[in-house]
């Protein structure tokens, strides 16, 4: 009797600023054509966008005015700090 083999699962990678998240079907994969390629719905989301970009570009965040003297690492650093009730 012959052993069998483990196969190896298929590996599908995606560039981050090409992947997309079906909101129907909730399979990620590239969105160059606008549409799921699974189930072909145009209900899809960046997903870069949803992670404010990728790790070679800046996160892009909504401009937020700084107090009188506060310099911009102080302001975020305020921000990003959480908040006490």
């Amino acid at each position: 009797m012959k052993a069998k083999t483990p196969t190896k699962p298929e590996i599908n990678l995606v560039p981050l600023l090409q992947a997309v998240l079906c909101a129907d079907c909730e399979l990620i994969s590239e969105g160059t054509n606008g549409h799921c390629v699974a189930c072909g719905s145009q209900a899809i989301i960046s997903i870069s966008k949803v992670l404010g970009g990728t790790a070679s570009e800046p996160p892009r965040l909504a401009p937020q005015s700084l107090s009188c003297g506060e310099t911009e690492s102080a302001h975020t650093m305020k921000r990003l700090s959480p908040q006490v009730a």
